[in-house]
């Protein structure tokens, strides 16, 4: 004889059961943070790991002059030191956004323009170049937009504050046709007083 268990009881450890797997939704939600999304993920995770690879390479270019950097042309120089801290820059600023911080979007489209400069004191800067920087400026823009909510704000808000500080509040004062600024002109008029003097 097989034992069927009641159907109420079912119910009861299905709803027990979804209730334990909410909680624990939220608990995972509350360690690892909001969403990114597929998406921002990929974009970060490869942006990451192309500007790590981009220093390997500016240290292996460097490597065979370390012994002898005098020798190298003070532009040149310049140039592959500028693009070591616009990577190491960029890399920072794409963690910040892995955190949910704000600046780390600005930084990110800061490094995204002047990278566009120090190409132009190496090399001609194409036409090809200033649409991938627009795009990348696009679409970093679409990929945070959604999730704006979510970013901190840390010390830009106070940059932000001090280029733009905001309004005070408007205080509107209606005159009336009298010219007196504490009466409104539609306001009721008291009731004529039936004392007589």
């Amino acid at each position: 004889m097989t034992f069927q268990p009641d159907w109420r009881e079912q119910q009861q450890h299905f709803k027990e059961q979804a209730r334990w797997n909410q909680q624990q939704s939220q608990i995972s939600r509350l360690k690892l943070g909001p969403d990114r999304g597929n998406w921002l993920t990929l974009w970060l995770v490869a942006g990451i790991g192309l500007s790590a690879f981009n220093l390997l390479l500016i240290a292996y270019t460097l490597l065979p002059w370390l012994d002898r950097l005098e020798r190298v042309p003070l532009p040149t120089l310049g140039s592959i030191f500028l693009w070591g801290a616009i990577t190491i820059a960029n890399i920072r600023c794409l963690w910040a956004i892995w955190q949910w911080k704000r600046w780390g979007v600005y930084g990110a489209a800061v490094t995204l323009i002047v990278s566009i400069f120090a190409k132009a004191m190496i090399t001609i800067v194409s036409p090809t170049d200033m649409f991938r920087l627009f795009f990348q400026l696009f679409l970093l823009w679409l990929l945070v937009k959604d999730k704006w909510k979510h970013f901190t704000p840390g010390w830009e808000a106070h940059v932000i504050r001090f280029i733009r500080p905001p309004r005070p509040a408007s205080q509107s004062v209606i005159i009336n046709p009298v010219g007196d600024p504490s009466v409104h002109p539609l306001a009721e008029k008291p009731a004529p007083s039936n004392q007589q003097h």
